[in-house]
């Protein structure tokens, strides 16, 4: 795939991504809806090992 069609299918893809109401109309992606743990700086170590573990998908780092 080159650059031009990969850059048609992203376009595709975020149209139609838009279209069922993600992310939230005013342009913020949910994190509810792409993050499925979240832990602090503290944790960040833990956060990845759920990872690799494949415990959780995703995993927001906060304070």
């Amino acid at each position: 795939m080159d650059s031009r069609s990969a850059r048609a299918a992203i376009s595709r893809a975020v149209g139609d991504v838009r279209a069922e109401g993600h992310p939230r109309p005013d342009g913020r992606i949910e994190p509810g809806r792409v993050v499925d743990r979240a832990v602090g700086l503290e944790q960040i170590g833990a956060g990845y090992q759920a990872m690799a573990d494949r415990a959780t998908s995703n995993v927001l780092v906060g304070p």
